[in-house]
């Protein structure tokens, strides 16, 4: 039997949406006094503003984190008993190395809340997965789910998904904070 978490809670896929638009048109007035566009082929200059083009890919970089943890996540709670300790070992490894890498960044107050909450999120799995969460692989171990064990296993998970909503909600107003700070927007998925 497979374990199969998360139900149908939803999730934050969270990426930007920037739209540069570039033209290179020159206006002509004609003799009616209507203006009108034409195409030309001469050079426009534009400039990019780098704080915001880096708040953009700052805020990739966190969104593909937490995307590459909900996949390892998921992929741990599909495992069945062939492959659930090797999924486990990986996510906390995983783990480790995000909240690593996480704890080393620096910046203005909004990235830092940004960061944080995104920190919170990873000791969150982190927690569960070294506590709780070993009792759950052991029932995965077993050959066949007693009445019991199917009980603390649907309990387990909706508490899981209770618990991951209140973090994912953190991410999420915070990511929010950083965008407006930025003057960048997001582009929300379920």
């Amino acid at each position: 039997m497979i374990f199969k978490s998360r139900l149908n809670t939803p999730l934050f896929f969270i990426g930007i949406t920037l739209t540069l638009v570039f033209a290179a048109c020159k206006g002509s007035e004609s003799n009616d006094g209507t203006s009108s566009l034409e195409s030309t082929d001469s050079l426009v200059e534009f400039e990019i503003n780098e704080e915001r083009t880096d708040a953009v890919d700052f805020n990739n970089e966190m969104t593909f984190m937490q995307e590459g943890t909900l996949d390892m996540i998921d992929a741990l709670f599909q495992s069945d008993s062939s492959n659930v300790e090797l999924n486990h070992e990986n996510c906390l490894f995983e783990l480790e190395i995000n909240i690593s890498s996480l704890k080393q960044m620096k910046g203005d107050t909004d990235k830092m809340n940004f960061v944080s909450a995104m920190i919170d999120l990873m000791e969150f799995y982190k927690k569960e997965l070294s506590t709780d969460f070993l009792n759950v692989i052991t029932i995965l171990k077993k050959s066949e789910f007693t009445d019991k064990d199917d009980a603390f296993l649907k309990d387990y998970d909706l508490n899981f998904v209770e618990l991951e909503e209140d973090a994912f909600n953190k991410v999420f107003i915070s990511q929010e904070a950083f965008a407006k700070a930025n003057n960048i927007s997001l582009d929300f998925q379920e």
